[in-house]
């Protein structure tokens, strides 16, 4: 039972839903049966014990002294899974009013009930101005209660002259700020892998959106628009510097989400231009790091995701924030996913503990780190190589640098990563064989650093040769 539908739904929603759908599962209409809820019930108790039954246990909880049969368990099986899917379903209608109403007002109309349609649309339209958020899904809504609307008009009157514009203006706000925040997504995941993206009408949006006073002015589409040139145009500051008043605010018009989601976009323009050694971006991104811990908006199900948990420690710790860092840790380790908790702390940890220069603790911190994650295992190695560096243990260094150089031959799927992670390697062996006597050596070492357009550890090797 172990990956069935039905046991991974059961131990991700609430008690009180679970309580919900054992109602739900003895109502005839919707596929319930007594057989069907004592299989609920089984399942139940077995979610309250931590303990994934077999299927011949289910079987025999619902039919005890028979013997199994395996068909007719599949079917069984098959009706509880549907009837647990169609309780979701109507939970998540019972969730969005506004999409009821609308679905409601589609279903009057199919029974020639006018009058009732265009009570459930106003219901509807009412909802959707009381609303203060402005993000795709509310202009979606907003389009397709007005579509429903001008139908019936049309249905009723095809020689009435109807003014559409609003109509059309909706359609494309959402289109727009679909496109531009699909765009973002594009943009941040091309920088990390390999990918080829044609962003076909984006060109067209934005000159829309320039061109456009009224859509520039709307805060739904302007967070959208200089996001999406900050990330496309990262060289050019004035972009970000524009989105971040918005940062502050954009509760007020987006849901929780959509802030987490805007919030994270941000946040990847500021980690690309800490990979270019530009060190002010720390403080920039230890801010909206705040901000987001501030609101909630780091949190997805309750969990901090093990990506944003490390790249919060590397803004802290780039601007020597040992202590926030710490605290972030500590006050913030259960509320990463189990399967990366212990690997992900323990890394952390190691990294605040070599920058404390306790090296021998973020070895032992070290070894604990899971490597099966890519990015992982380049900082993990990163940092192993630091650390042999600062103690001076030079051969077992030569040795660690060949095994990373071996390690990124093999991963061809790491775009700036890899570059960024060369570079390293091969700025480390110069700094090893640097004669620091020799000046005219470190100011033509030091040079080609300050010219190297990406390497993490830019700020590193600047401080290694002071």
């Amino acid at each position: 039972m172990e990956n069935t539908p039905v046991w991974l739904i059961l131990n991700r929603i609430s008690a009180a839903e679970r309580s919900d759908l054992e109602k739900f599962s003895a109502i005839a209409h919707f596929g319930g049966s007594p057989e069907l809820k004592n299989m609920f019930l089984f399942l139940q108790k077995q979610v309250l014990k931590c303990c994934c039954p077999s299927r011949v246990e289910c079987y025999r909880a619902v039919y005890p002294g028979s013997p199994f049969r395996q068909e007719h368990f599949r079917q069984l099986l098959h009706k509880l899974t549907e009837l647990v899917r169609t309780y979701l379903a109507i939970k998540e209608l019972e969730e969005n009013p506004t999409v009821k109403s609308r679905l409601l007002a589609e279903r009057f109309e199919k029974l020639d009930l006018s009058v009732l349609a265009q009570q459930s649309l106003q219901k509807a339209e009412k909802k959707l101005e009381a609303s203060r958020r402005h993000d795709p899904g509310w202009h979606e809504d907003r389009f397709q209660v007005r579509r429903l609307f001008y139908g019936a008009e049309l249905s009723g009157a095809r020689t009435q002259k109807l003014n559409l514009q609003d109509f059309s203006d909706e359609l494309e706000r959402s289109f727009i700020m679909r496109k531009l925040k699909l765009s973002c997504e594009l943009i941040s995941h091309r920088s990390v892998y390999r990918a080829d993206y044609d962003f076909g009408l984006l060109d067209a949006v934005l000159d829309k959106v320039r061109q456009s006073e009224h859509l520039l002015g709307e805060p739904g589409i302007a967070v959208y628009y200089h996001c999406c040139l900050a990330l496309q145009n990262p060289d050019d500051a004035a972009h970000f510097e524009s989105l971040k008043p918005y940062l502050g605010t954009m509760a007020e018009v987006f849901p929780r989400q959509e802030c987490r989601d805007i919030l994270l976009l941000s946040l990847n323009y500021c980690i690309k231009k800490l990979n270019q050694g530009m060190i002010q971006y720390s403080h920039e991104g230890l801010e909206l790091y705040k901000l987001a811990l501030e609101k909630g908006f780091l949190l997805e199900k309750g969990e901090i995701s093990r990506f944003t948990f490390r790249n919060a420690v590397a803004m802290g710790l780039k601007i020597c924030a040992f202590d926030w860092v710490e605290n972030f840790i500590l006050h913030n380790q259960d509320k990463l996913p189990k399967l990366h908790r212990e690997s992900m702390v323990s890394f952390n940890l190691a990294r605040l503990s070599y920058e404390r220069k306790q090296y021998d603790q973020a070895l032992a911190f070290l070894q604990k780190a899971d490597y099966q994650d890519i990015l992982l295992a380049l900082a993990a190695k990163t940092l192993l190589l630091k650390i042999f560096y600062e103690t001076e243990a030079l051969r077992t260094l030569d040795a660690a640098i060949d095994s990373f150089n071996i390690f990124l031959r093999r991963k061809k799927v790491l775009a700036y990563h890899r570059e960024n992670y060369q570079n390293f390697i091969k700025y480390l062996k110069r700094l090893i064989a640097l004669n620091q006597s020799n000046l005219s050596e470190k100011n033509a070492l030091r040079a080609a650093l300050l010219t190297e357009e990406i390497l993490t550890e830019k700020d590193w090797f600047l401080r290694k040769l002071e």
